[in-house]
């Protein structure tokens, strides 16, 4: 979600691009910080708009075989407590049943790393709409401090941010070229190519199975696509 996860989310498609996950990471260009109750009937037509075109509706919700993961950088929660409250009006708008959709959702929040202990905050823990949700539905990876920082408070970007009052404004479509643009683009450049190079995609098998997840078989086989050789031009 946003732009703070560009370059996880660049990392994986370069890795991904040449196993049968290639489809499966989406960017969700949506800065979600205004109250959800303050948006404009023109604003919540351009949200459903947005989120149709990445096939999340609340019937494509219930009807999916697999759960859709929203991803995004978390400080409080705030983006995922909006966008939750979004989807939740819109699935009672549309009576689409809710006991169905609700086991279609995930949020992953990217955290900054923190001493483990059980008085550490956890943001899934704080959010007043968990309990909607499975328990599973909700959980955190966290980043070293100074990454997630980097990420999102100094990275540089290929695009313009997306907040709620420039959701209707299409001149936000066209690319920015200023120097710090050009730059994030040589750098979400490097970050695909590595992504998609052999050592990218065993660096991210590697990092896989040392992850308890890996009793699942789906991810196992995750794990051999990645350290498969790319047929060529996967690459290019």
């Amino acid at each position: 979600m946003g732009r703070s996860p560009d370059s996880v989310f660049d990392l994986l498609s370069g890795a991904l691009s040449a196993t049968s996950w290639k489809d499966r990471c989406r960017r969700l260009p949506l800065s979600l910080w205004s109250d959800p109750d303050a948006l404009t009937p023109d604003q919540t037509a351009q949200f459903r708009t947005n989120m149709e075109k990445l096939g999340i509706t609340p019937a494509a919700l219930a009807t999916r075989q697999r759960p859709v993961t929203f991803v995004d950088l978390v400080y409080r929660g705030q983006t995922f407590e909006n966008l939750f409250r979004l989807l939740r009006a819109w699935i009672n708008e549309e009576a689409i049943s809710w006991p169905v959709v609700r086991t279609k959702l995930r949020f992953v929040g990217i955290t900054e790393r923190t001493k483990t202990s059980p008085n550490t905050w956890r943001w899934y823990q704080a959010a007043t709409w968990a309990p909607q949700l499975p328990r599973a539905a909700l959980t955190s990876v966290s980043l070293d401090r100074w990454v997630w920082s980097y990420l999102g408070n100094s990275q540089p970007k290929t695009s313009q941010s997306f907040p709620v009052a420039a959701w209707l404004d299409e001149d936000l479509a066209t690319p920015a070229r200023d120097p710090q643009a050009v730059a994030a683009l040589a750098e979400a450049v490097a970050v695909v190519a590595y992504g998609r190079s052999s050592e990218g995609r065993n660096a991210l098998a590697d990092a896989i199975t040392s992850e308890p997840t890996m009793r699942e078989s789906w991810l196992r086989t995750l794990v051999i696509d990645l350290r498969r050789q790319p047929h060529s031009g996967a690459a290019r």
